[in-house]
């Protein structure tokens, strides 16, 4: 069931990256509209940069979710492109950041994604905040944080994955935040980082928390 509900949100998640950035261009990456999810391991980092210290303190507060990066699952329109895994030299909270890096087959038209998914039910009638230091290297396409809202039905109920803000280039790690309301009917908050093209992309301190409404939202 897990492997199933996995499928049908990265093919969601496809199709709303297509239809936020229009047709793929070499410049302006739009990935296609289909997905498989995997759980098989990513081979290991092999030139990350050291990991930057966060510049905000760490506070393992409980009413925090802090992301574990371990328990994380490969997907997106061409997982095998990409690999995936934990970085423990990125820890926040005793828990692993992430690391995605191209490999042969990686194009701007289709992305890898690392991702995880929880329970809504915390979270219903209240607005949330996705957020994480993100660093890029070398990226041709894009990448970027992304988080979804869906019902039991698997329908959309609110998105964003940054293509309005999209991560490019080399860039020292900075942190980078999506902000949805979760409405009453929610049921899964799915969320993650994606890259599409070639380059790599590390995260540390990826975090959900509520937020005020004087917070905007970032998505639909």
């Amino acid at each position: 069931m897990k492997r199933t509900c996995l499928i049908s949100l990265v093919a969601l998640l496809a199709l709303s990256i297509a239809a936020c950035g229009g047709a793929a261009e070499a410049n302006d990456p739009a990935p296609a509209p289909q997905g498989t999810a995997e759980s098989s391991p990513a081979p290991p980092p092999q030139t990350a940069p050291p990991a930057t210290e966060s510049p905000t303190p760490e506070t393992c507060d409980a009413a925090i979710y802090v992301a574990d990066a371990s328990r994380w699952q490969r997907a997106g329109t061409n997982p095998k492109a990409y690999a995936m895994s934990a970085d423990p030299s990125r820890t926040y909270c005793e828990k692993p950041g992430a690391h995605v890096r191209s490999l042969d087959g990686a194009s701007t038209d289709k992305f890898g994604t690392f991702m995880d998914s929880i329970s809504a039910e915390p979270y219903r009638k209240k607005r949330i905040r996705l957020s994480g230091i993100v660093e890029v290297k070398d990226v041709t396409g894009w990448s970027g944080l992304w988080m979804r809202i869906d019902g039991a039905n698997n329908e959309v109920l609110a998105f964003d994955n940054m293509n309005e803000r999209r991560i490019v280039g080399t860039l020292e790690p900075k942190e980078h935040a999506v902000v949805l309301d979760v409405p009453n009917e929610a049921d899964v908050i799915a969320f993650g980082v994606l890259l599409a093209g070639s380059g790599e992309v590390w995260t540390k301190q990826v975090v959900i928390e509520v937020v005020g409404a004087d917070v905007p939202t970032t998505g639909s």
